[in-house]
Formats: structure tokens, C-alpha cells, sequence
């Protein structure tokens, strides 16, 4: 489950990691995408230094800190000014009503499968080398309540993307 929930966080910075018709445009290149979820009261806080004990031996937590990953986007992907369609089969969510408005893209998220529940999407292209946003979500996940808020942002760490594939590669 947690995992499901992952993956909608890291669909949701792809959002805007592709560009379409705006007052800014992407630059094309290698980015830095850093999605952080918050899992209400669902899941337990953990301490810092608890935290810490735990990665020194091994243990990953997902939702316990921010997660960057890298994503490159070629010049035709920017050129092509097209919003991404955030499907996950696994989860049964899928992005719905994304719309653009100059630098800001709303919609909102909808799961019909093991994942049960509506979110909201907001996000600003703040330049052509970053962005930020945030989505929240309600539902339920094998009949356990969730609420979920994600934030993501992302900024452009250069034009070559080195060994990172194309996003769809």
C-alpha cells in the first residue's frame, strides 16, 4: 500500500515535468524531482535520530523523508507541450481535468482500485529551471482511512542528462 502511494507522489512531479502551451517553457535537460508525502495521523511520526539509527542499518522508510530522483526531458518532449496522463494500473489512480493557465496546472487525481478516493492537484512553474506543488488526497486503502498530502518541486540541474533515459525510454 505504502508503495501505491509512493508511486502517486512521484506521477504527481512528473505533472509538471513535462511543458505545455505557458508563459515559461522548460528547459530541456536533467532535473531534480523531490517529492515528500504526508500520511496525516495514518502513519507514525519517527523521531530524527530514530530515523537516522535506522537508515545506518538498512531500513528504508519511504515516507519518512523527501525522495529526489533525477528525470530527464529531451528537447522534443519540451517542444511537444503536452501534459503527461498520470495513470497507475497498480493503484487504480489516474489524473483527471489537468489544465493549464499560463505557469500554473490544476486537476485532480481519482482511484477506483485497491486505492479508493479523489485528491486535488496545484502546481506553479516558477521559472524555466524549477517548480513547486502540492496535492491532497481522501479515500481509503484496503478499508483503511487515508489522507494524504504531497508536496513535489523540482529544478533543473543542467542540459546533459549523463546516463538518466528519457522520461517513456
Amino acid at each position: 500500500m505504502k508503495k501505491s502511494f509512493f508511486v502517486i507522489g512521484a506521477a504527481l512531479s512528473l505533472c509538471v515535468s513535462m511543458s505545455t502551451q505557458a508563459a515559461t517553457q522548460q528547459k530541456p535537460g536533467l532535473w531534480a524531482s523531490t517529492v515528500k508525502i504526508d500520511m496525516g495521523g495514518g502513519f507514525p511520526q519517527i523521531d530524527p535520530a530514530m530515523l537516522e539509527q535506522m537508515e545506518m542499518a538498512g531500513v528504508e522508510l519511504p515516507f519518512a523523508k523527501p525522495v529526489t530522483t533525477n528525470i530527464c526531458l529531451t528537447a522534443e518532449q519540451v517542444a511537444q507541450q503536452v501534459l503527461p496522463d498520470l495513470n497507475d494500473p497498480q493503484s487504480g489512480c489516474s489524473s483527471k481535468n489537468v489544465k493549464r493557465d499560463g505557469d500554473n496546472v490544476s486537476g485532480t487525481i481519482e482511484c477506483n482500485g485497491d486505492i479508493k478516493g479523489t485528491g486535488d492537484i496545484q502546481m506553479s512553474l516558477l521559472s524555466a529551471e524549477s517548480y513547486s506543488g502540492v496535492s491532497n488526497f481522501n479515500g481509503n486503502a484496503q478499508g483503511v482511512p487515508v489522507t494524504m498530502k504531497t508536496e513535489f518541486s523540482g529544478k533543473w540541474l543542467g542540459s546533459d542528462c549523463g546516463n538518466v533515459q528519457p522520461i517513456g525510454n
